[in-house]
């Protein structure tokens, strides 16, 4: 019988054919392990897809994206800065989801730049008309101004309408002119299960903007009737009336005010004119009354409030100024001439 007895070369085979089914079983359990992980992942990729959904903004088109203001629009000249004009540019977007399941959160910019001192008004190529946008809150809410940035829940899936304005604003004295550079506003929508969308409102120029005023048909030279030294006695005794009244020719769409100022003392705002020179006369002086009250004096200025400014009408309605000067004894007189000066400045609000 014949003996097998293994060579070092034979041995060596066997070790390595013994080697290999190790290498091989790891093999198959990493592929094993493997296909495992392929499918979770295929798993979860297709779990992610079933519940991404769609926000469609703007949902009714691109020509919502556009606000015009009317061709013309009159501003009170004067008003007070953070006035609104009486127009306003208005569009509904639209928005819409479908199969939305998380929060949205909306972050609206303005691409502009600010008026100075205010936090929502931006400038336009004519000074003195700023523009200020809003928009519906959340889901088909109230209007709220932008700039701003919050979270809400829309349903899943459903429409609505989505309002966007913007205002004109006068933020000081009104330049006349057409308006042709103007801010723009853009709306964005982020979600973990929508992808983004943004869009951009902008509004049209050419729009002409005139300033409320009105111009003064009749600038009077008032003269008052003679008096003797008795008719003013004792002191703060008034006597020699005389009415006038200024004219004026307005544009409709702003309250009309006025200050008288003492021209001779412009820093005087009691309400007796100072005596002018030339006056001969000692203890007397003049007085301007409106509705049968004498008015203070004020400083020569258009600004909303000014010190004695008081309200005259709408300018629709407003045609002339009707007021009364008289005579007003201040201490001990003596005959001789009196003259006074006083001007008038118009604000128009």
């Amino acid at each position: 019988m014949n003996t097998f007895t293994p060579t070092r070369r034979s041995a060596m085979k066997v070790r390595s054919q013994r080697a290999r089914f190790p290498l091989l079983r790891l093999t198959r359990k990493a592929a094993s392990g493997l296909a495992t992980l392929f499918v979770s992942l295929a798993a979860l990729f297709a779990c992610g897809q079933a519940s991404a959904g769609t926000l469609t903004f703007p949902n009714y088109g691109a020509g919502a994206l556009v606000m015009s203001f009317a061709s013309s629009m009159s501003a009170p000249r004067d008003a007070v800065p953070n006035t609104l004009f009486a127009n306003m540019a208005s569009n509904n977007a639209g928005i819409a989801t479908s199969g939305v399941t998380c929060t949205a959160t909306r972050t609206t910019t303005v691409n502009g730049t600010l008026v100075p001192g205010t936090t929502n008004v931006y400038q336009t190529n004519l000074a003195g008309v700023g523009v200020q946008f809003r928009q519906t809150s959340g889901w088909n809410g109230s209007w709220e101004v932008v700039p701003t940035s919050y979270s809400f829940t829309p349903p899943t899936s459903g429409g609505s309408a989505n309002y966007v304005r913007a205002d004109l604003v006068v933020t000081g004295p009104v330049q006349p002119g057409v308006l042709t550079s103007l801010p723009s506003m853009t709306e964005t929508f982020t979600g973990d299960c929508f992808p983004t969308v943004s869009a951009t409102f902008t509004i049209s120029p050419g729009t002409t903007v005139t300033a409320t005023a009105c111009s003064v048909t009749s600038n009077p030279n008032v003269t008052l009737p003679p008096v003797t030294v008795n008719n003013l006695l004792p002191v703060g005794t008034s006597a020699g009336t005389a009415n006038f009244s200024i004219g004026l020719s307005c544009q409709a769409g702003a309250n009309v005010y006025v200050t008288l100022s003492d021209a001779t003392n412009p820093a005087n705002r009691t309400s007796t004119l100072t005596a002018a020179p030339g006056t001969t006369a000692h203890g007397v002086a003049v007085q301007i009354l409106n509705n049968g009250t004498p008015v203070g004096y004020g400083a020569d200025s258009a600004v909303a409030g000014n010190p004695n400014q008081w309200y005259v009408g709408a300018s629709a309605s407003t045609t002339n100024i009707p007021l009364t000067a008289r005579y007003i004894s201040t201490g001990p007189v003596s005959g001789g001439n009196v003259s006074a000066l006083s001007t008038f400045t118009m604000s128009y609000q």
